[in-house]
């Protein structure tokens, strides 16, 4: 697909100046001296499925022009002097890897034409792929100058004025539009390197990179903690950042020692396909948020999954951190459209925002385990009011977060809730005109309950 000269599109075939230019491409790659990827392609679950294709080394992911272009804007990056703007552009360039590989896919007009190599939650490499422009032009979709508009310029935007889409309906219930609503005052927050100095100052703000089970905060100090915890057996994180590292730790090993690694791997990493193992892993985690959080925070995290094992290494994991969930909110997450969600035969678009407190201070008026089916009963109609086509496999994941607040205070064992998780399981299976596999439309209504 080209661009003409008044800005319209146009498909033209491969030409012999195109094959020209790709070799010369070549040419100038090998006598170039660019940061360029060396990192091989580590065993693991994720990326055994692209060694499978003999992808061994994280650049064999991209063409030799994809390397050029990417090594020429790297370089360039680098020698930014300003640090700030130079980390922001890495950042930047980053996001536009994505989108610039041998595993991207034409997606279609209208959509943002490249489809990137995460779409999927499988690392399988493309049969047709797509090589994208790197910087692009104003038509472009996942280029490094489009990106900078609508994600870091959107950001700095952002920053200067908070806001939340509030939905607005007519008097049927009906959506009739959206608006956007102001939430803040602009963020003008000022970056400190430690909790001591947290402390002192107006608008603080402290990131830290390393072990979440081993944080260098204060007991009883911290309001809420609010965290996204990864699914146990379907996508190892560490394993797909290594595309990322591959690029910026030879850039940045000097600058950061935690990037001075093989990989991306961590010690401490909370991923396994065993649940229970998994189990023991996210408690580290839950147990120190226990201990940082003051008597009345709250810790809070979303989780969805198709199985009852997921939910109950989520149980065991809150409860022997010494927590309790109190409340559940479902919440509109992916579309069902979008892949591999169109395969599955119940496929999810819930997520259950989970929200925890010490057992010690939950407070709360716990659900009896023989009214979680009415709840879900009566959640899921007030979803589909909303607008949602809620599916059994919706309809599991609003009993299983009711099942977890059912039997938060009964510190049940892994094998003794996961019974309660099937049970509920096949109890909130399809119910006529429920079972709904067709994607949600672009206008349905997010919902929170």
């Amino acid at each position: 697909m080209a661009l003409r000269a008044d800005g319209t599109k146009v498909y033209l075939p491969v030409r012999a100046e195109d094959l020209a230019l790709y070799e010369e491409a070549q040419g100038r790659l090998a006598s170039e001296t660019l940061p360029l990827p060396e990192i091989s392609v580590r065993p693991g679950h994720n990326t055994d499925q692209a060694r499978g294709y003999n992808y061994t080394h994280w650049r064999d992911f991209f063409n030799a022009r994809q390397l050029l272009c990417l090594g020429l804007l790297l370089r360039e990056i680098l020698s930014i002097d300003d640090q700030a703007v130079q980390e922001q552009m890495l950042c930047l360039f980053s996001s536009t890897l994505e989108f610039n590989n041998l595993f991207c896919s034409f997606k279609g007009e209208g959509t943002g034409a490249v489809r990137h190599m995460f779409s999927n939650h499988i690392l399988k490499p493309e049969r047709t792929p797509l090589e994208n422009s790197v910087w692009g032009t104003d038509k472009s979709s996942g280029t490094f100058s489009t990106l900078f508009e609508s994600r870091l310029l959107r950001a700095k935007r952002y920053l200067d004025e908070l806001f939340e889409i509030a939905f607005e309906h007519d008097q049927d219930g009906s959506r009739a539009g959206s608006r956007k609503t102001v939430a803040s005052h602009p963020i003008r927050a000022r970056r400190v390197e430690t909790w001591g100095e947290l402390a002192t100052v107006d608008h603080g703000l402290l990131i830290l990179n390393g072990d979440s089970s081993e944080l260098p905060v204060p007991a009883g100090s911290v309001d809420a903690v609010v965290t996204d915890p990864p699914y146990f057996d379907f996508v190892h994180y560490s394993e797909l950042s290594d595309f990322f590292f591959a690029w910026l730790s030879p850039v940045l090993r000097g600058r950061y020692p935690w990037m001075a690694r093989e990989d991306s791997s961590d010690r401490g990493e909370v991923q396994h396909k065993d649940p229970r193992v998994f189990a023991r892993q996210l408690a580290a985690v839950f147990t120190e948020a226990c201990r940082v959080l003051k008597d009345d925070g709250v810790l809070a995290f979303n989780f969805h999954h198709s199985r009852a094992e997921g939910w109950a290494a989520i149980y065991e994991a809150i409860s022997a951190a010494g927590l309790a969930v109190v409340a559940a909110h479902p919440v509109h997450a992916e579309l069902r459209a979008a892949s591999p969600k169109t395969a599955a035969k119940d496929p999810i678009s819930l997520d259950a925002i989970l929200v925890c407190r010490k057992k010690a201070f939950a407070l709360h008026q716990s659900p009896a385990v023989q009214d979680v089916r009415q709840a879900v009963d009566a959640l899921s109609s007030r979803l589909q009011a909303a607008g949602l086509r809620i599916s059994a496999g919706d309809r599991f994941v609003i009993g299983a977060a009711q099942t977890l607040i059912a039997r938060a205070a009964d510190e049940l064992g892994f094998d003794e809730i996961k019974v309660d998780l099937e049970a509920i399981r096949l109890a909130v299976g399809p119910k006529t005109g429920n079972a709904d596999d067709e994607p949600v439309t672009a206008g349905a209504a997010l919902a929170a309950v």
